[in-house]
């Protein structure tokens, strides 16, 4: 059974709404858009609305848009991790960014003291696995969600945040899994393959990080990831701040993480399914598919989009894995050649 949440400016729970349509995307890193459609006009901009599948939070956001046609009402707006990227980090830490000090933690402890500074009036509940990472801030990184999205890359992890009852956030996050041995999912017996971009022009097999000091006394480090029979195709990664040799290394490795994304390949469910996103798989599993053309891609699930049908979630969802280079999302923006905005 489906439903939709409507939460006030303060978080209180207003109302309950019945939908008609609508489609969200859950992303493993960066926030997505919403649209839902619905009879109901007890929807204000700035609200907020949880969708719920089976009691089960499957997506919330910020409404930011409200269009009205013969008595239908479409609401639109964003995830709320929108939200956490307009939370300045000189905010977050109460210091200047200019400054090149250090700032570290555990990962799942600084992501949630963020998202209490978004919503200072909520409780803030976790399910999450094992603080057992840590990561270095950058003086250059200007808002949380980029600090957040780095963070995820360097450390394998992910998060996603929803608004469940008044005054009460969730956060589920969890480090990705390698399922590529347990869940193949098929192409027209899983999922019917739609577009594929490929781009490996840029598909740099070495990474070069340089730091801090100057000419011969530049601090640097290398990461080889060649085969023997590939052709060397390394990126040179020029920091130029004054950060440790530790902090060096952590954005270097998140760096040419981030630079293995070469391609992007939409999956469409089929009625018959075999896995199940949500139980045998989720986003942030890497999972093997099966090609049209045969092949067998290994790779990330980083994000799935819901259609609603007639109130109901369609029994078809578009999943989509890899990530095209250069175009992650207009978040990519921040992501300046020199390191990290």
């Amino acid at each position: 059974m489906l439903t939709c949440l409507v939460f006030d400016k303060m978080l209180n729970q207003k109302d309950i709404i019945s939908l008609t349509a609508g489609s969200f995307t859950v992303h493993v890193w960066d926030w997505q858009q919403f649209e839902i459609k619905t009879s109901s006009a007890n929807v204000q901009t700035d609200d907020f609305i949880t969708i719920l599948d089976e009691r089960k939070p499957v997506f919330s956001g910020v409404v930011k848009q409200s269009q009205e046609d013969d008595g239908a009402f479409t609401y639109s707006g964003f995830d709320l991790r929108y939200l956490i990227d307009r939370i300045q980090m000189n905010y977050l830490l109460k210091r200047n960014m200019v400054s090149s000090a250090v700032y570290s933690g555990g990962s799942f402890a600084i992501l949630k003291n963020t998202i209490q500074l978004a919503f200072p009036l909520a409780n803030i509940i976790t399910q999450m696995d094992a603080d057992k990472t840590t990561f270095s801030l950058s003086p250059r990184m200007q808002t949380a969600f980029a600090f957040h999205r780095a963070n995820c890359i360097s450390n394998d992890m992910t998060y996603q945040v929803y608004l469940v009852s008044n005054r009460r956030v969730l956060i589920e996050g969890k480090y990705l899994r390698d399922l590529r041995k347990e869940v193949v999912l098929l192409t027209n017996i899983t999922h019917q393959q739609g577009e594929v971009i490929k781009n490996t022009k840029e598909a740099y097999n070495q990474i070069l990080g340089l730091g801090s000091g100057e000419d011969n006394n530049r601090d640097y480090h290398f990461i080889d990831n060649r085969a023997v029979n590939d052709y060397a195709s390394c990126y040179v990664y020029d920091i130029r701040e004054n950060i440790t040799h530790a902090e060096l290394v952590q954005r270097t490795i998140a760096k040419l993480k981030e630079l293995q994304f070469e391609y992007t390949v939409k999956f469409s469910t089929m009625s018959n399914h075999i896995a199940e996103l949500g139980q045998e798989y989720d986003v942030g599993d890497y999972v093997s598919f099966r090609m049209q053309n045969g092949a067998l891609v290994e790779d990330l699930v980083s994000a799935y989009t819901v259609n609603i049908e007639k109130g109901i979630i369609a029994p078809r969802y578009e999943l989509e894995t890899g990530i095209k280079k250069g175009s992650l999302t207009a978040k990519l923006k921040d992501l300046k050649e020199g390191g990290y905005k």
